[in-house]
């Protein structure tokens, strides 16, 4: 298994360690996960079933890669790294789409060329794949429609958490709001703290902002002069939890576009996982 460099520890343990633990463990003799360097230091959990590897360059795992045996991927980059090594000595690919590149760039960007480049990687990576997976059935259909029809298999995104029953709501009390990401255009946070600044008027209320981007949300926070009201944090993922647990609701607010139609968001499990009630 080849976890991309970069992904949050929280996503590491929930979408692929577990997933290694509790299904690739239960059918193979012996399960390797490879992470990079920088994301195998802040790794924790109980996986003994997962022999954990590091890595400083994707091209180093090619030598440790055996004849015969599968190979579990999420990014294109590390796909077409190792296409060659993968082909050479027979292994059986394993890809799995937790988005769709193609669509996020265009969204992003409005770059036709790039959209097209990627668009057939993923289309080759499609083809060439011995098994693919995708987060939703929705995202199954339009890969079908897009790139032809074959056998998909759907796993959604998983959290490591169970679910809580949220303590009853009264208007009487502060409203505790929360929200939990990044500045991404497609996770609409000014449009988040807007809604936020118009709640705040007439209830009274509370907004937590957990975050990596404190500074923006700082200045933006300022702008709207709803200072008096927002606390922006940023956190360790092992402290997330702990922190919902203590909110009523949780802001979500998504465009409709087929990148989030087709989507599967892990922080919705999260909000839910804590008895959030998500917006």
């Amino acid at each position: 298994m080849i976890v991309p460099k970069g992904l949050s520890s929280g996503v590491i343990s929930s979408q692929i360690l577990q997933m290694g633990k509790y299904q690739y463990a239960q059918n193979f003799n012996e399960v390797k996960v490879w992470l990079h360097k920088n994301d195998y230091k802040n790794q924790k959990g109980d996986y003994v079933e997962l022999i954990i590897k590091r890595y400083t360059n994707v091209s180093e795992i090619k030598s440790r890669l055996k004849f015969g045996d599968s190979i579990y991927m999420r990014s294109f980059l590390d796909y077409c790294a190792l296409f060659l090594t993968i082909k050479l000595k027979k292994m059986r690919s394993i890809y799995d789409f937790r988005g769709l590149l193609s669509h996020e760039s265009f969204y992003k960007n409005k770059n036709c060329i790039k959209l097209f480049i990627i668009y057939l990687i993923e289309y080759f990576i499609y083809k060439t794949s011995k098994e693919i997976y995708c987060v939703s059935n929705e995202m199954k259909k339009l890969l079908s429609k897009q790139y032809g029809f074959r056998n998909i298999n759907v796993r959604p995104s998983l959290t490591s958490v169970c679910i809580e029953k949220q303590s009853s709501l009264s208007i009487d009390k502060v409203l505790k709001f929360v929200y939990l990401g990044g500045t991404s255009r497609w996770q609409m946070a000014k449009e988040t703290l807007l809604l936020y600044s118009d709640i705040s008027k007439t209830y009274s209320s509370t907004l937590l902002i957990i975050t990596n981007d404190e500074d923006y949300f700082n200045s933006l926070i300022n702008q709207l002069k709803i200072v008096d009201s927002v606390i922006v944090k940023s956190v360790n993922q092992d402290e997330v939890h702990s922190l919902l647990k203590e909110c009523d609701f949780g802001f979500l607010l998504r465009e409709n576009h087929i990148i989030n139609t087709t989507a599967s968001p892990i922080k919705m499990l999260e909000y839910l996982g804590a008895g959030v009630i998500p917006i």
